[in-house]
């Protein structure tokens, strides 16, 4: 560790930044640049869906008695991809999208890491 992250910690510690999403003070459930209520919030993908695009069916029991349970748009168009998952729901107006956003345009990269560790599960 350098000495500018030990530097970066102590500020953190002496001057905590809110959460960067609902600029409430942190908490102890704190997950890197997100509060834990936020973290919370983040909308995570179920493991069933769509063979190949991921995305959920509306029921639970939307997929009984089919070999290979497709979407109404898989089904309906010829992608030109055969799998593809993502780790949480990208909404206009949700904490995923607001997350992303931050990584993207380099603010907290710790929040990098926190994000990459929910992809890989």
């Amino acid at each position: 560790m350098s000495s500018r992250d030990v530097l970066a910690a102590c500020l953190h510690l002496l001057f905590p930044t809110p959460c960067h999403i609902c600029r409430r003070p942190p908490d102890s459930q704190r997950v890197s640049a997100l509060c834990g209520r936020c973290w919370d919030r983040l909308e995570r993908m179920p493991a069933e869906g769509c063979a190949r695009c991921g995305w959920p069916f509306p029921a639970a029991g939307g997929t009984l008695g089919t070999e290979v349970p497709l979407c109404q748009r898989c089904r309906e168009t010829r992608d030109h991809f055969r799998i593809a998952r993502a780790a949480l729901r990208y909404r206009e107006d949700g904490i995923a999208r607001a997350a992303i956003l931050l990584v993207k345009h380099g603010r907290p990269l710790s929040l990098l890491h926190h994000l990459a560790q929910l992809l890989r599960r």
